[in-house]
């Protein structure tokens, strides 16, 4: 990730789901090290009522990070197919 991006942000949500909660995803230490080298943070999103209408149709981590990027004011794409029309439906 780091040959692609200086900077990674991390929704709380998505944090807590593969570090603290301990999922034993294969990316785990990749995370974990990337976070140590301090080039992946760990931000909270604020926008909590455009996280609670996403959580309707998505789950924590991806609501969080749809969440963040709005709030950052980062370019982002919706990763699986099956969530784009509902989303382009309900967010906007």
């Amino acid at each position: 990730m780091q040959e692609f991006h200086q900077q990674v942000l991390v929704p709380q949500a998505v944090w807590r789901e593969v570090i603290e909660q301990g999922q034993d995803y294969p990316e785990t230490p990749l995370i974990e090290r990337a976070f140590q080298e301090g080039w992946l943070q760990v931000r909270v999103a604020f926008v909590e009522r455009l996280v609670s209408l996403l959580k309707l149709q998505l789950d924590e981590g991806e609501s969080g990070a749809i969440a963040l990027a709005l709030q950052e004011q980062i370019p982002q794409r919706v990763p699986c197919a099956k969530h784009r029309e509902p989303l382009a439906q309900n967010v906007v």
